[in-house]
Parts: structure tokens; C-alpha cells; sequence
């Protein structure tokens, strides 16, 4: 019976061609760092080299990188036979690179910005070195993928994707439907083809021949034996797919370390079974290949619309926790993106001018950097679920790079100091961000020394500039000697000084003096108390002298993680025991009417919140939420969310956006593409917010909340927002880290007396950003906020030898080609980002507006081209060369636009000839 079956599964297969790819996933820091990663255990640097020497051995084999960042450092390793056999074997199509980016980032909590930096990043290295550039992508490891991320790739010129986890009920629904390759059409005019793979990433059972895994070497007198077994394997798989060819993962983490064993004796088997069929029926191939010969057969796919978020691999699990883990991370990540972004920009600009001396030094910080944060936009780092020492060392390599780019930017601050004032050699600081909020010592310092602070802003959009400073009087001048209206904000001994810009005179450098009194005498803060609740409706409050028609109560809560051994919380999945309860009874509560602020401040147990209106912004309000270390229950922990109470109508919808760009409409308890089982109803129903969560009714009025850093978020009730905004969990969820997120460390109660070694949680400040508008009067508010909170100043300040600034000297303003590039409507919601290479500028023109297309002109006194993402492509080159498929559905109507023109939530991307 056995033989017949297995006689069955080879006629069905006869007809299939079976493709092997061979591959090692590599994660770019998990259980160990990076660097170790590489160099210890099976070690990356081992596995490339094993399987680039088997490869040249035999020209039928064939292998898939992925990861730039280890294949880099390895490349720069080798000797030049060594670099020549490589480049031989890209040129045959043995060694094929997948995706291409730094890292496989994740695609749940990073942000658009980094995921275009690690690909972009990653591709110029390997065009640079190898004139290629990657045509798939290989998502195989990310907990669920991300509407944003399909439109990068798409338009990084990727043919198709490849992905391996997906939620346990849709991946069941696809089986059954033959439906594990489809078209994913996002947004209007993307349509990328996906394969998810048939056994997650690994080799088929029982054929896995690494040292790490227990698949024996196949024996001459087993070969007959386990080709018909690997056979019937394949024939069941070909059930699931409609192609004349089926793909199957070769590998597993970590392997390949011993390649030369493990191609012979997949070769057996090969060898075996197409001799017995008189055709090559099974080979090693790459992902690229088969996505091309599978293009050939003319196949048509179904669509699909909507992303696949949240992921659960059982009906207990879903894997919504990472969303907010280790949220400190997330954010210096996201604070060092944006300044990151702007760097670019401005130095992009100060190349165009001839103003710098050292460009490959710059060019070689800016790379290094680049390098840093693609790394964290792995999926096991930005998640917050690697080992705790992992996550230091990933800090580690932020700190390095960011610190020397630092460096660099406060040298040319000087120096623009001195073309621009002719204030000579003044030596700037900045603040840095520690683990809960930005500091900015040497300016306190300067300020109690009765010093003037000169302080400089680059790339500034924002009228309302905040400088952490003592408790003292001030004077704010402007360049025209003009002093400026400032209020001060004191909550004990920490205060923060206001000012206003007016939006005509922002300019992309400035320079402000602030002028600490010679009298001594505290600042006086006018607060007064006030009795609130968590009932209480605190728009009223803000609002005393306006009306407002929009209410919203503030409370916070938190969820007791489950301990249940059939699935407990961890870094990973977010599994709540039971309903939510509050957190932090409300101690006191004050307010501070001025001309510039209102600021609300309320102190609960181990919470301190202050909510400031802006006179000069509507139905705007910013929340500082401040969290002290959170306590275990029997060491269970605790999962903390923030929710925003309204009275919008929103029918159990709700929107998210997608790592910063589309939003994505979410129906509590409902999938779009299979029947949900209802089994957690709280985390079943959490998705990650990147950086907005609205809801709105049927009238157009809409509440939204835009985040400083990733968050898990939902709207489990009637007009009110969810947002998980810190965890602290002693349980292990077993899926791999081995380790509770706890984040330790030590109490500085302790320390001072040393008499105790107890540890405690991390504690952690955080910004909202709350908004109340019509949406059909203004569907771009949320989106004006997004930009002003990534547009930030580049602040840095020096001790000042003048008391007022020198107006007689006329301050001038460089000009380049670069400053031609222009959004023709100024009131656009809209960037223009600039990064600069060796031969060229990358720009890249992005339209955040939900509504709208936006016009833009390029200088016309330079050579430029319209490009893939990563500006390695011309759109012809592109167009010409990309696979089209075929769908059996309608896809989403492209709006036509002509090359000058940007429709909503898309990118333009040129490259500008130096």
C-alpha cells in the first residue's frame, strides 16, 4: 500500500518542477548580539564562507542571502580570490540576494522612514560591489506584514515577496482554497505577488542535514527510500499550489555552517529522482527564478486588500505584546530616526553649497549610522524581544555612530557660527536622550552660571520651540535683537521654557539667545489647584476662555499578564488575565493659564500627567505621560494602557496606520479575509500603532491620537482609544527569547543607601499628541501633526560672549539647486528629504496628505531622474523589466498623476546628478 501511495505522488508530481532554496536565516542580533552572531557558535561568518565554497564546486548549486549587513562585514574579510570566486558566482545566478536590506526588519512597529533607509542602505552597498540589486523580497520571520511595507518593496522594484508567518485561521483558510499565492494590492497601482511558504522556513521533515538539526546522512541503501518519501512530501504540497512548479525552503537559523555534507545529500536525492523520471524534475534554485518561471505559466491570483495584522500561530496567542515592548527602546530609535532624517536633509544642502571640507568622512558617518539603525529595524530588535544584554548592545551601537555623527554636526554648527554671526570658535552641546526623556546638562549648567546661552536651530517647521532649563527669569532674543514672548512651565524644580516663532521668519538655520536675569528670584509658576476625577471632562478645563464642543476624559489602567501555563504574556504575545483596572489613584491636580500654554497637571500614584493647549492650535492638546517603575503582582506583571474617553460614535471601528503611512480600517472582532474565533477577545483585537489611532462617525467628526514611538492600540468600547504604553512582564511566553521583559535595574533608593539590592522597572516619559477635527472639513489634520512632530528642530547651544546680536551685519543665505526643489502649495502636508552619495542626491518628495495631490518643481539647472525607491532604477528601467501578473479580481483604480505631481500617501523618488 505504501508503494502504490508513494507510486500516486510521483505521477502527480511528474508534471511539477520542484525547486530546492537553499538558505540560512540569520538573525541580526535575537539570543546573542549582532557581532557574536557572526563570529561564535555555527557563526555567520562561517556559514557564508561554507556555502560560497560549495557553490563554486559545483555550478547546479544554488544559495540565498539575505542579510547585507553580515555579508558585508564578511566580504570586506576576504582576499581577492576570494572576491573574484564570489563575484563569479552572482554573475551564474548561483548566489542570489533576497530582500537586501541591512536586516529583515520588522513591519509591525517601525517606521516608514527606517524601513526605505535599511533597504536603501543595503541595495547601494550591493550595486556599489556587485551591480546588482535585488528583485524579491524575503519576509519569512516578521510577525505579520504591513500594507506600508508591501508598497516599499513594490517600489524598491521587487517582483514578489515571500512570506512564512501568517495567522494560524487565514494560512488554514489558503490551504484550503489553494490560495498561498495571491496579489496584494494595497494601495491603487501596487500589486505584488506573494508566496507564503508551505513549512514555515525550514527544510522538509526528516531532510535537514545542518550539524544543528538530527536528520542523519542518507546511506547508499536508504536513497530509493527517502527519494520516494521526499516525494510524497512534495506531492501533498502541490495539492496547496496552482503552478506547474512548486518551492520549498532549504535551511533553517543559523545553518549551512557544513554545506558541502549538506548539498551531497540533497544531490542523492535529486540524482535519484530525476534519473527516474528522464527529466531534471527537482534542483536547487533561487527565489527569483521561480517567481520567473511561475510568471511564464500565466496564472491568474486572487487579491487582497487589507495587511495581515495582528498574528497568532493558536487561538490563545496572539503576538500583539511586541508591539510596545522595552518602549524606552522605542523610542530613542524613533527620536534618533528623526533627527537622522533631518541630518540628511541639511547636510545634503550644506554639500550643494561647498560648505564642506571632509565630505568622505561625512559620507562614511552618515553610512556607519545608516548601517546602526537598519540593524535595529530587525525584527527581534525595534520588537523589543531580544535579551535584555542584546538590547544594551544594540543601544551600544546607536550611541557610537549617533555620538561621532553628533560630533561632526556640532563642528559645522561652529563653523556656521562663524560665516554666519562671525562668532568665533564657539563650542556647541545638544541634549541627549537618556532612558525616560532627553537631557540637557551643559545648558543648565551655563544658565545657573548666569551665562547667555546662544542657541542654534536647524531645519526647524515648528512655531513653538521648549528648552528644558532652571528655574530662573529670561530674556528670548530673535537675530533682530527683538525680545520674544516665553512663559515658564515649573513642576517642582523641573522646568521648561516656551517661546513662539512666527511662521514667516522660520528659516532653515537660526539663532536665538536666551538670557538668563541676573536676579536669582525663582521664576513664579501661576499654578492653581484644582479638583478633577477620572470622570471628569478636561477639555472644559483646558478651555476656560473658549468653547469647545469636544469632551475627553483621560484615565489610565492596566491589564494583570496571564501566568497561565497554557500560554502566559511575554515580549512576544499579549495575553491578559481577566478585565482591566485602574491604575493610580489621582493625588493632586493644578492648572496654569498663560497667553502661550495651559497646562494641566495631574499626579496619580507612580503616573504624572500634564496635558498642555497651545492658544495658538484648535482642539489640540499634547499629554506628557510620565510612568515610574511598574510593580509585579506575584510576578505576573503588569501591561499598562492609556485611554482616551470622547463621545464619537464609531460603530466598533477604528483606524491604525501602517508604519506611518496609510491608515488601515479595523472592525472589532472581524477579519476582512477569514472568520475570526473569538478566544481573546482583548488581544485579538490590539494592532500596532506606529504613529496614529483615529475614530470618527458617520459625520465626518473624528478624534485621533498621534504617538512619539510604537504602541499596540485598539477601541474596545464606544468612542474611547486604547493605547498599551509600557509592560512589565515575569513570565516567559515561549516562543523562544527564554527570557521575562523585565527590564531590571537597580533602584536608586538602594544605591544611595546601599542597604538594599532590590531592582525595579525602567520608568519612562511619553508624548501624545490629541485631536479633535471635521474630517470632512479637514482630512488632513492628523496628518499636519505627523509632520510637525517629524519635522524637529536640530537644537544645539553654546555659551554665548555677547549679550545682543550684531543687526548691522546683513546674514546671508546661501543658495544651490538643491533649494530649487519646491512643493508648489506651501499649506501641503508634505516633506522633501534629501541624502546624499558620493555622485548624486537621493530626493525623495513624500505627499502625508489623505486627500490631495500635491505639485512639485526640480531645479532645472541639474540632471535628474525618476527612480525606484532606492534610487538605483529609473522608472523605464523598472517598468521595462518588472513582472506583471494576472488577478481574478478588480484591483484598486490608480489615480493618474504626471511625473511632477505626488498623489496622497505616496513617495516620488529622483535622483539629482551632483
Amino acid at each position: 500500500m505504501f508503494i502504490l501511495l508513494c507510486l500516486l505522488h510521483l505521477q502527480y508530481v511528474e508534471s511539477k518542477v520542484i525547486y530546492f532554496l537553499p538558505h540560512s536565516h540569520d538573525d541580526v542580533g535575537w539570543l546573542d548580539t549582532v557581532w557574536n552572531i557572526y563570529d561564535n557558535g555555527p557563526g555567520v561568518k562561517n556559514i557564508i564562507s561554507s556555502y560560497s565554497t560549495a557553490l563554486s564546486k559545483d555550478s547546479g548549486r544554488r544559495f540565498v542571502q539575505v542579510e547585507t549587513i553580515y555579508f558585508k562585514k564578511w566580504y570586506e574579510e576576504q582576499d581577492i580570490e576570494t572576491k573574484q570566486m564570489i563575484n563569479k558566482l552572482i554573475i551564474n545566478g548561483q548566489l542570489e540576494f533576497a530582500a537586501g536590506g541591512w536586516s529583515m526588519n520588522d513591519e509591525a512597529t517601525t517606521y516608514y522612514e527606517d524601513i526605505i533607509d535599511s533597504f536603501t542602505g543595503g541595495h547601494t552597498y550591493l550595486y556599489e560591489q556587485f551591480r546588482i540589486i535585488p528583485r524579491v523580497g524575503w519576509q519569512i520571520d516578521p510577525f505579520g506584514h504591513s500594507s506600508t511595507f508591501a508598497y516599499i518593496s513594490y517600489m524598491m522594484g521587487m517582483d514578489g515577496q515571500y512570506f512564512a508567518r501568517i495567522d494560524q485561521i487565514d494560512k488554514s483558510e489558503r490551504l484550503k482554497n489553494k490560495n498561498l499565492e495571491f496579489i496584494w494590492n494595497p494601495k491603487p497601482g501596487i500589486e505584488l505577488f506573494c508566496h507564503i511558504n508551505y513549512r514555515h522556513y525550514s527544510s522538509p521533515p526528516g531532510f535537514d542535514f545542518d550539524p544543528l538539526r538530527s536528520s542523519p546522512e542518507i546511506q547508499s541503501n536508504q536513497v530509493n527510500q527517502k527519494a520516494n518519501q521526499l516525494l510524497e512530501y512534495f506531492g501533498q504540497q502541490a495539492n496547496y499550489y496552482k503552478g506547474e512548479t512548486i518551492v520549498h525552503t532549504l535551511g533553517d537559523d543559523n545553518e549551512w555552517s557544513s554545506a558541502e555534507s549538506y548539498y551531497k545529500n540533497i544531490e542523492k536525492l535529486i540524482d535519484n529522482i530525476n534519473q527516474k523520471n528522464g527529466t531534471q524534475q527537482i534542483h536547487f534554485s533561487t527565489p527569483h527564478q521561480y517567481l520567473k518561471r511561475l510568471n511564464q505559466q500565466n496564472l491568474q491570483y486572487s487579491v487582497k486588500f487589507d495587511d495581515f495584522f495582528p498574528y497568532s500561530d493558536n487561538h490563545q496567542s496572539y503576538w500583539t505584546g511586541y508591539y510596545t515592548s522595552r518602549i524606552s527602546f522605542k523610542g530613542y530609535v524613533r527620536q534618533l530616526s528623526k533627527e537622522f532624517q533631518q541630518i540628511k536633509t541639511f547636510l545634503s544642502k550644506q554639500i550643494s553649497y561647498d560648505n564642506i571640507k571632509d565630505e568622505d568622512e561625512l559620507l562614511q558617518l552618515l553610512s556607519n549610522h545608516n548601517q546602526n539603525m537598519g540593524i535595529v529595524q530587525h525584527h527581534d530588535a525595534i520588537t523589543g524581544t531580544a535579551k535584555q544584554f542584546v538590547n544594551d548592545d544594540y543601544i551600544k551601537l546607536l550611541q557610537q555612530s549617533s555620538t561621532l555623527l553628533d560630533q561632526y554636526m556640532r563642528k559645522h554648527v561652529s563653523i556656521l557660527t562663524e560665516q554666519l554671526l562671525e562668532y568665533k570658535n564657539y563650542e556647541y552641546h545638544t541634549c541627549y536622550y537618556n532612558k525616560t526623556i532627553s537631557e540637557c546638562k551643559q545648558l543648565d549648567v551655563w544658565l545657573n552660571q548666569n551665562k547667555t546661552v546662544l542657541l542654534a536651530l536647524l531645519m526647524n517647521q515648528n512655531r513653538i520651540i521648549k528648552l528644558p532649563v532652571p528655574n530662573l527669569h529670561y530674556t528670548v532674543l530673535d537675530e533682530n535683537n527683538i525680545s520674544l514672548n516665553y512663559t515658564l512651565l515649573c513642576d517642582n524644580q523641573d522646568c521648561v521654557l516656551y517661546f513662539i516663532i512666527d511662521e514667516d521668519n522660520i528659516e532653515e538655520t537660526q539663532f536665538y539667545k536666551i538670557i538668563p536675569s541676573i536676579d536669582k528670584h525663582p521664576f513664579n509658576t501661576k499654578r492653581i489647584q484644582i479638583s478633577i476625577n477620572d470622570d471628569t471632562d478636561l477639555s472644559t478645563i483646558l478651555n476656560n476662555q473658549t468653547k469647545t464642543n469636544n469632551t475627553f476624559k483621560l484615565t489610565y489602567a492596566y491589564y494583570v499578564s496571564s501566568s497561565d501555563y497554557r500560554q502566559p504574556s511575554g515580549a512576544y504575545i499579549f495575553r491578559p488575565d481577566g478585565q482591566l483596572n485602574p491604575y493610580g489613584n489621582i493625588i493632586n491636580s493644578s492648572i496654569h493659564y498663560d497667553d502661550i500654554v495651559t497646562e494641566l497637571i495631574i499626579k496619580r500614584n507612580d503616573v504624572t500627567t500634564k496635558i498642555r493647549k497651545y492658544k495658538h492650535l484648535q482642539d489640540e492638546y499634547e499629554i506628557e505621560t510620565f510612568l515610574d517603575s511598574i510593580e509585579f503582582i506575584n510576578k505576573s506583571g503588569k501591561e499598562i494602557v492609556m485611554l482616551i474617553d470622547t463621545d464619537i460614535e464609531n460603530n466598533d471601528t477604528f483606524y491604525t496606520d501602517s508604519n506611518g503611512l496609510d491608515l488601515q480600517k479595523r472592525v472589532k472582532n472581524y477579519r476582512e479575509t477569514f472568520n475570526l474565533i473569538d478566544t481573546e477577545p482583548v488581544s485579538q483585537n490590539y494592532y500596532p500603532v506606529t504613529n496614529m489611532i483615529l475614530l470618527n462617525q458617520t459625520n465626518g467628526q473624528t478624534v485621533a491620537i498621534i504617538n512619539d514611538r510604537s504602541q499596540g492600540g485598539t477601541s474596545l468600547k464606544k468612542g474611547q482609544i486604547e493605547l498599551m504604553i509600557h509592560r512589565r512582564i515575569g513570565t516567559d511566553d515561549r516562543r523562544g527569547v527564554g527570557e521575562a521583559l523585565k527590564e531590571d535595574i537597580d533602584d536608586p533608593k538602594c544605591q544611595k543607601t546601599n542597604t538594599c539590592n532590590n531592582k525595579k522597572g525602567i520608568s519612562q516619559t511619553l508624548f501624545h499628541q490629541l485631536v479633535f477635527f471635521q474630517n470632512t472639513q479637514d482630512p488632513n489634520k492628523a496628518r499636519k501633526i505627523q509632520l510637525r512632530e517629524d519635522m524637529i528642530a536640530l537644537k544645539y547651544f553654546a555659551e554665548d560672549f555677547f549679550s545682543k546680536f550684531n543687526i548691522q551685519k546683513n546674514k546671508v543665505i546661501p543658495q544651490s539647486y538643491l533649494d530649487e526643489i519646491v512643493v508648489l502649495d506651501e499649506d501641503s502636508i508634505s516633506k522633501i528629504r534629501i541624502e546624499p552619495k558620493q555622485q548624486y542626491f537621493i530626493v525623495r518628495i513624500h505627499n502625508l496628505q489623505e486627500v490631495g495631490i500635491i505639485d512639485f518643481q526640480l531645479p532645472k539647472s541639474v540632471q535628474y531622474y525618476q527612480t525606484t525607491m532606492n534610487g538605483l532604477m529609473t522608472i523605464e528601467e523598472w517598468q521595462s523589466t518588472k513582472l506583471n501578473w494576472q488577478t481574478l479580481n478588480k484591483t484598486k483604480t490608480q489615480i493618474q498623476v504626471n511625473s511632477f505631481q505626488v498623489q496622497p500617501q505616496f513617495i516620488s523618488t529622483f535622483i539629482i546628478l551632483r
